[in-house]
């Protein structure tokens, strides 16, 4: 499996914005993250550019200061029509995301209405905290921390214990760092198919409140996820979160099919291998041949039929069954 180490989202997500410009470090994790925030769950898919771009045009010195980019900006830029980024910068309004205040254009007929970004806006986004402080005070990394913990309401003893949130055993798990966040190295593929790595998380978290496991989904669902966009991923995992199914059981029915399935081809190869052999009880005299996929027991004149068995294996491997080579 390709692990994507660096989250870098295409078209319809974020960081298709982040490049090749730089921006603060603020507004590419609020890029990143926003579309898989609660907040903007019912965004229209036609409207994300258009909001990454404005959130682009944030002063994150003043994030409560104006945004003045004309909506024709806005439009070539995020490859909208200005009818569209009216219908967004509407949406975020209605939302109480931004305002609008009309004002007259000094020496000029007519008025302007810059975008305002409210504290509901800046919060979310973890531009500012709850007190209107912005946040480039903290260092990328303790920033970065505090976004994962709020974003996916995980604490950071979840962080720390992904084995139980995913319902496998520690000493087992494999964790992959992508995008700055570490997730079970299983749960990779959905990065792999572009669900951004807070996704996945806010998914895991999603599934830990439905007291289920998003390992167990994700292992009994994986083949129907084959050919799916990433938005329909997202989509058709959290419709299983919802639908009361109890993943767990479906998922350790199929491990034990799973393992009763190696079995038994495992034992049906030792027959092909053990073909035409006869081994001899170095305790019971006892002579036993392989022919015809089966055992066949001679003990005391009486003759026996069973199918291989690990105990007829380790029996060999152990010393206690050796080659016979007389006449059974």
């Amino acid at each position: 499996m390709r692990l994507v180490k660096d989250f870098v989202s295409l078209s319809e997500t974020a960081m298709d914005f982040l490049s090749p410009k730089n921006f603060p470090y603020p507004i590419t994790k609020a890029c990143t993250a926003l579309p898989h925030l609660p907040a903007f769950s019912e965004l229209p898919d036609g409207f994300l550019r258009i909001v990454l771009r404005i959130v682009q045009k944030i002063n994150i010195s003043r994030p409560f200061s104006e945004i003045f980019a004309t909506r024709i900006t806005i439009a070539e830029e995020s490859g909208k029509s200005i009818d569209t980024v009216h219908r967004a910068v509407k949406w975020l309004e209605d939302n109480g995301f931004v305002e609008r205040e009309r004002k007259a254009k000094l020496g000029y007929r007519g008025s302007k209405s810059p975008l305002q970004p409210t504290q509901q806006f800046l919060e979310t986004l973890e531009i500012v905290d709850s007190n209107g402080k912005p946040t480039t005070a903290k260092t990328a990394s303790q920033d970065q921390h505090s976004h994962r913990s709020r974003m996916t309401g995980l604490s950071t003893e979840l962080q720390g214990k992904n084995a139980q949130d995913c319902n496998d055993k520690p000493d087992q798990r494999q964790f992959a760092r992508i995008g700055g966040v570490t997730i079970p190295i299983d749960l990779a593929w959905l990065c792999d198919k572009g669900v951004s790595p807070y996704g996945v998380l806010a998914l895991m978290r999603d599934a830990r409140a439905a007291k289920q496991k998003l390992s167990d989904i994700f292992q009994n669902s994986k083949k129907y996820l084959e050919g799916l966009t990433k938005r329909e991923i997202y989509a058709y995992i959290s419709k299983l979160i919802k639908s009361g199914k109890d993943f767990s059981n479906l998922s350790k029915n199929s491990e034990i099919e799973a393992k009763n399935q190696e079995i038994s081809e495992y034992l049906a190869r030792k027959t092909e291998d053990l073909e035409g052999r006869s081994f001899i009880s170095k305790k019971s005299g006892a002579v036993f041949t392989v022919a015809a996929g089966v055992i066949t027991e001679v003990r005391n004149g009486m003759r026996a039929v069973r199918f291989m068995t690990q105990s007829f294996i380790d029996a060999i491997t152990e010393g206690r069954l050796s080659p016979h080579r007389g006449n059974s």
